[in-house]
């Protein structure tokens, strides 16, 4: 935990953070792409989806852990803090996002 630390330290002085405007227009255009009506500005599972991650309750438990989220059962205030969360680790480049429809 304490390297994953260092390691997300070192790259936020190095890597420039995803301009908000932009990270909002990637990810409706990876949600427009989906098969399926995406609401990844509200919903953990959706955003999930939208970036091409596991959504099932199982791999949102893992990755509460890795947040912090003790004791994590999929309540509607532990996913908006890990929807918080993941936001801001794709604004910060810790997640890479897939290509969208419209990327250059």
């Amino acid at each position: 935990m304490l390297l994953k630390r260092l390691f997300d330290l070192v790259q936020d002085l190095l890597v420039p953070d995803i301009p908000p405007e932009t990270l909002d227009a990637r990810l409706d255009r990876l949600a427009a792409a989906a098969p399926v009506d995406l609401d990844e500005d509200s919903s953990v599972v959706d955003l999930l989806k939208a970036i091409g991650k596991e959504s099932d309750f199982k791999s949102r438990a893992r990755l509460a852990r890795l947040y912090g989220i003790e004791g994590y059962t999929g309540t509607a205030e532990q996913n908006t803090e890990m929807h918080r969360l993941l936001i801001a680790d794709l604004k910060k480049r810790r997640i890479a996002l897939p290509a969208a429809p419209g990327d250059d």
